[in-house]
């Protein structure tokens, strides 16, 4: 297949979350290919956290020199205000659908205004379930196409390219909260980032912690919690930081109210609806509790 770099978008979503050694890489290895080969790049975010908020054009250039990291509303922003962690819901990551897919979605409608397009993916040959849901909400003027499925490159081979090209082995790219790292296999490679940055990890530790106040099932691995993991690593710097975030910060208490919706049988939850209140603020836990 043939693509025109003179007709070519590159359309980034900046979550605000991503880690810092995957945008460093893309800055100096790819962002170069763009500029030489005059491929339109452009970077684009959530303005809030309403779908009426929109969406804001970070940078749109041909020659760029720099990922913008985050955008006016962060998805750690989103989690921080309501008091969770990601989840996936009906098999969907619903973190992903909000700050990548919808925004570059309402990108792409209003940039092509309606004229047909030819939207490439880079699912690999192990992710068929990917491609599966993709194409359950493809829109008529969208042609979804999938290369590395059709080369027949799975994850290894794509490393391999990787590392072959540009002499480095590629950090997988994900906001620092994914929860998926501890359920497929890539616990030991997040551990070893947080140790990398114990301030991010500090910062997705705040989120586990405000999140397992209002909620105890809401750990961030679904079975076992971040701070179990980072505990066991000993991860001392993360800690530290973890304790200095949290002595500087305020202490509420709130009042939670749940409605759990029947769903189709007994046997079945339906949704679930909460209201959260603040009753009072304080400087400590103590004076808190």
């Amino acid at each position: 297949m043939g693509y025109d770099p003179a007709s070519m978008i590159a359309v980034y979503a900046a979550t605000g979350d991503e880690w810092d050694d995957t945008l460093a890489d893309c800055e100096r290895h790819i962002l170069p290919l763009l500029r030489e080969h005059q491929v339109r790049l452009v970077q684009v975010a959530r303005t809030g956290p309403f779908e009426s908020d929109g969406i804001v054009v970070l940078d749109d250039s041909r020659s760029p020199t720099r990922l913008h990291k985050a955008g006016p509303w962060r998805l750690s922003d989103e989690l921080r205000t309501t008091g969770t962690v990601p989840m996936v819901a009906q098999g969907r990551r619903t973190c992903s659908i909000k700050f990548k897919e919808s925004v570059i979605d309402r990108f792409i409608a209003a940039d092509l205004q309606g004229r047909p397009y030819r939207h490439v993916l880079g699912f690999n040959a192990e992710e068929g379930m990917r491609v599966l849901r993709d194409q359950t909400y493809t829109p008529l003027t969208r042609a979804p196409e999938y290369p590395l499925i059709e080369w027949g490159y799975g994850r290894a081979e794509c490393l391999a390219l990787l590392r072959e090209r540009f002499g480095i082995t590629w950090r997988k790219s994900y906001c620092a909260q994914c929860p998926f790292p501890g359920n497929i296999g890539g616990l030991p490679q997040h551990l070893e980032r947080l140790r990398t940055f114990p301030e991010r990890a500090a910062e997705v530790l705040m989120l586990e912690h405000s999140a397992l106040a209002l909620n105890p099932n809401s750990r961030l691995f679904g079975a076992t919690t971040l701070h179990g993991h980072v505990m066991a690593d000993r991860n001392t710097e993360a800690l530290t930081a973890f304790r200095r975030a949290q002595a500087a910060g305020t202490w509420s208490v709130y009042r939670v109210q749940r409605i759990i919706w029947a769903g189709g049988d007994e046997n079945t939850k339906g949704p679930a609806w909460r209201s959260v209140r603040t009753v009072g603020v304080a400087d400590t836990r103590a004076g808190a509790v």
